[in-house]
């Protein structure tokens, strides 16, 4: 053969062609096993991050013989705002349940009810035989009675005041400092400012609120759901404001198409935020809220009227008959059998009844409230 070419050996091409495919199968190998290993690594961060939130201690409800499914049944999670700055301060000092939220879903007829608990309403702690603002059934005082945890206290004592028919099946749990990166990660809230006020905030400034639509950041979102002495109705317009601000913020938080972007707000929050759904419950949650029309979302108002009882200080009071007639709306809304006499009651009338006998307090271990 001329210039110096040699004929390739017939007997070796079998053997390069499968050399290459070797190196192929490996490479792929490498790449698919490095791709399950990151995707592995991801998905433990994730499951990590979303559940260091998550109470896994809560459980399910008392009044449920099994753990409701999300999909299918109507079910309820109880909203919480802690009156502390951050998670630190509720280890060293405790907490009070500052807002008492709940809201009930039902899945399948795309609609949400919410009614709020005043926190100064006075009432029975679970498990004691003491009367005093329901926002202290979180207390140490009562929770070492009771044998209960402070949110399962909080839990049982809201089951109490809803006549034991209504079960709060989650709660989501947030004190200040959640609630203001909370607001600040999701882009701030849009709100209807009632009136012209100022406060305070926890720096020491004062900021100014004019009546009207104001677009608001974390801090000045607090101030407004939290602002109660100038307002002219009193816990009711409080409980509106708070209502209005964590709708909104459940709107565009729900709204998420991904875990993700749940899962890089529950890193900002961290300690300062819990729930006790699981994490194979956030998706289909998130997925239920998004198809429910906003022209659904109803609130259900609980009257109360003022009253000074020592040495509680000013408590918010209710009726029995009053909280029958939530009970009965809470019971509609989520299917279930109710009293539609219960539907007819009014407070306004009831108050005005010359035959009714407000009940006295003469201390906070007497008169104890009917469950």
């Amino acid at each position: 053969m001329q210039d110096g070419f040699k004929p390739l050996d017939s007997d070796k091409q079998p053997t390069q062609k499968k050399s290459r495919k070797k190196k192929i199968l490996i490479w792929t190998s490498v790449i698919l096993s490095s791709l399950l290993v990151t995707a592995g690594i991801y998905a433990y961060n994730l499951y990590t991050t979303v559940t260091s939130s998550q109470d896994s201690t809560a459980g399910k409800s008392s009044l449920r013989e099994e753990q409701v499914n999300v999909k299918k049944e109507p079910f309820t999670i109880l909203f919480i705002g802690a009156d502390q700055y951050d998670s630190k301060k509720e280890s060293r000092e405790g907490w009070r349940p500052d807002v008492m939220m709940l809201a009930v879903i039902n899945p399948e007829k795309k609609n949400i009810h919410m009614v709020s608990i005043p926190r100064d309403t006075y009432f029975q702690i679970h498990g004691t035989k003491t009367q005093t603002k329901i926002n202290a059934s979180a207390a140490s005082i009562y929770t070492s009675v009771n044998k209960l945890t402070p949110i399962n206290s909080v839990r049982e004592t809201a089951q109490d005041f809803l006549n034991r028919q209504i079960p709060i099946d989650y709660y989501a749990k947030i004190n200040f400092s959640g609630f203001m990166d909370l607001v600040d990660q999701v882009g701030g809230v849009d709100v209807e400012v009632p009136y012209d006020f100022k406060m305070q905030t926890f720096g020491g400034k004062y900021l100014h609120f004019k009546k009207g639509n104001q677009h608001l950041n974390g801090e000045e979102a607090l101030v407004f759901v939290r602002q109660r002495k100038q307002d002219p109705e009193g816990d009711l317009g409080r409980n509106k404001r708070q209502q209005q601000a964590v709708r909104q913020v459940l709107d565009k938080m729900l709204s998420f198409k991904s875990l993700t972007q749940f899962t890089d707000i529950t890193k900002v929050i961290g300690n300062n935020f819990q729930y006790s759904f699981g994490f194979s419950d956030i998706l289909p949650l998130m997925s239920i809220y998004a198809d429910i029309p906003k022209e659904n979302n109803q609130v259900i108002k609980l009257n109360t009227y003022s009253r000074t009882l020592p040495p509680h200080g000013d408590c918010q009071i209710t009726t029995e008959g009053e909280r029958k007639r939530v009970v009965a709306e809470l019971l509609k809304a989520m299917d279930k059998p109710y009293n539609a006499t219960d539907l007819a009651y009014d407070f306004e009338q009831d108050l005005k009844n010359p035959d009714r006998k407000p009940k006295t307090t003469k201390s906070n271990e007497t008169n104890t409230a009917k469950r």
